[in-house]
């Protein structure tokens, strides 16, 4: 059992966040991680320390970048309803992208894009460092592109929506990014639907 602090928080979550102060801020200063189609405001993981459930999406959008949160534009309004769905608050798992960086895609800044394979490379190894402090005990790749870099395989959705595979000792489950876009899809929110209950399953093994 870790120990309780004064300000009631847990001596193991203290290192964490100690932890992972010093990732980012490494993070910011790597030069070799920025080009001109990434966004000038770095966003941060957030939520729950010790969590059963980390989620893991792709990059920022332009609701994230102006308030420097994950997940807190529509999807993360979509991610709060799937999660209210099976009983899990937000406040209970952490939330996270692969690149911390919003991708853009042109000087205007005015659109999103995917990030390409070469950033998903070379912000991999920064993730998997956010994933080891953080040790959750299930990983949920939300959408194919978090998914494909740490699987290191070609993710196809519609096979690949509610799969779990295996990461290092922890169950990885695949689901459709929770975008407006797939989310006003019926096919596609069904989806979701099936993929988080898939979460829920995982999550009740996993307490078991």
């Amino acid at each position: 059992m870790q120990e309780i602090t004064a300000k009631g928080k847990k001596q193991g979550d203290i290192a964490k966040e100690k932890a992972l102060q010093g990732l980012y801020a490494l993070i910011k200063s790597d030069g070799m991680l920025k080009n001109e189609l990434l966004g000038k405001r770095f966003v941060p993981g957030e939520g729950c320390l010790s969590p059963r459930l980390l989620f893991v999406g792709e990059a920022p959008g332009k609701d994230e970048e102006e308030q420097g949160r994950p997940f807190v534009g529509a999807a993360g309004r979509n991610l709060g309803r799937l999660l209210e769905e099976i009983g899990i608050s937000r406040e209970d798992v952490f939330i996270t992208n692969l690149v911390k960086f919003r991708p853009v895609s042109d000087a205007k800044r005015s659109k999103n894009r995917k990030p390409s394979k070469k950033e998903a490379k070379a912000w991999l190894p920064c993730l998997e460092k956010e994933m080891k402090i953080i040790n959750p005990g299930i990983i949920v790749c939300l959408g194919a592109s978090s998914a494909e870099a740490l699987l290191g395989r070609k993710i196809e959705m519609r096979k690949d929506n509610s799969r779990v595979f295996e990461w290092r000792g922890l169950k990885l489950l695949v689901s459709y990014h929770p975008s407006p876009l797939n989310f006003n899809n019926p096919e596609k929110r069904k989806g979701l639907k099936e993929a988080f209950i898939g979460i829920k399953r995982l999550v009740k093994d996993c307490r078991s």
